[in-house]
């Protein structure tokens, strides 16, 4: 996956909600053993030997593996085109006075207005690396820039360089890390971990305090909204969990079908099928990056209700 163009929105918020002064801009995915074995992670250095994962606890990105790898080991110039143009003087060669080498000579120069260059200079970053053991024939990798960010005191181009190398070396999006976490509580913390609730607490209001959430949150009174529709479709079930940065609750229609919503990204919603309980595990930024992931995603637009219906019926369920 190539760089980002601009620090990604989602990464500013998190920065926001930190409640630590220092962080770490990461990601984390899941990888088949196979495809470690067949080189997918090869630039990083994480391997496969049949057994078990071989990888180096830190490796600076090559620079052949994308741009942003070139520019954290080589540098880059950059055109400020943000900034006002400045006057440069150009030329500075001889040329004879009216064309008449007999005559002398005098150096030509002239003056336009250009935007200014800048040199940065390479930081030679490396990645860190982190792994759990194999489960199921898969591998949770954890990346890590090896940069530390003041909360409140930062470049954007820094950050912009950090969030790119993530993305460009682990192919998925960068996440925001604190300080403050373990790396193992970090890696745990990245996947759901569901609970159906008992019909009792089945309540939005229940949800919210089971989540932790303020009940005030502008985001928390735009989901009540989607939770009572939700809940007028008939499911079974309600459910809620926890992971990461992220909140999330869900409606269980059937075993095989649940529809997932988040807190902190509210502009959708998940419906997943017979993999839901692993699929659901997975981080965000990583759903979203997978093509073949199986799943279907509503984006709260008007008509969302009657797209989520027709999906709904797709799969053999009735809403009321």
């Amino acid at each position: 996956m190539p760089g980002y163009r601009n620090v990604p929105q989602i990464v500013s918020e998190q920065i926001a909600s930190l409640t630590m002064d220092t962080f770490y801009v990461g990601a984390t995915r899941a990888f088949g053993t196979a495809d470690l074995a067949a080189g997918r992670l090869k630039h990083l250095g994480i391997g496969w030997d049949g057994g078990q994962v071989q990888f180096d606890s830190a490796i600076v990105p090559p620079p052949s593996v994308g741009r942003w790898s070139n520019y954290n080991a080589n540098g880059r110039e950059v055109t400020r085109k943000d900034l006002p143009k400045q006057p440069k003087t150009m030329g500075g060669w001889l040329a004879p006075d009216f064309g008449d080498p007999s005559k002398g000579e005098h150096i030509v120069t002239w003056t336009r207005d250009v935007y200014r260059k800048e040199t940065w200079h390479g930081q030679q970053l490396p990645i860190l690396i982190d792994v759990q053991d194999p489960i199921d024939g898969k591998v949770t990798v954890g990346f890590r820039v090896d940069r530390v960010f003041q909360k409140d005191n930062y470049e954007e181009r820094d950050l912009l360089l950090a969030c790119s190398l993530i993305r460009e070396n682990a192919g998925t999006h960068a996440s925001v890390v604190a300080t403050d976490v373990s790396v193992a509580s970090w890696l745990d913390t990245q996947f759901v971990d569901w609970k159906i609730l008992p019909e009792g607490e089945a309540t939005f209001e229940r949800v919210v305090e089971r989540l932790g959430v303020k009940s005030s949150s502008p985001r928390v009174r735009e989901a009540k909204g989607r939770f009572e529709a939700i809940r007028k479709m008939n499911p079974d079930k309600t459910v809620v969990g926890e992971g990461g940065f992220s909140r999330y609750f869900g409606f269980m229609f059937r075993e095989e079908l649940v529809a997932l919503e988040c807190l902190n990204y509210g502009n959708a919603l998940y419906l997943m099928y017979e993999d839901w309980a692993q699929l659901s595990k997975r981080p965000r930024v990583d759903l979203l990056a997978d093509p073949d992931a199986e799943y279907d995603r509503v984006v709260h637009q008007g008509g969302w209700e009657k797209r989520l219906k027709q999906l709904l019926r797709s799969r053999g369920h009735e809403p009321r």
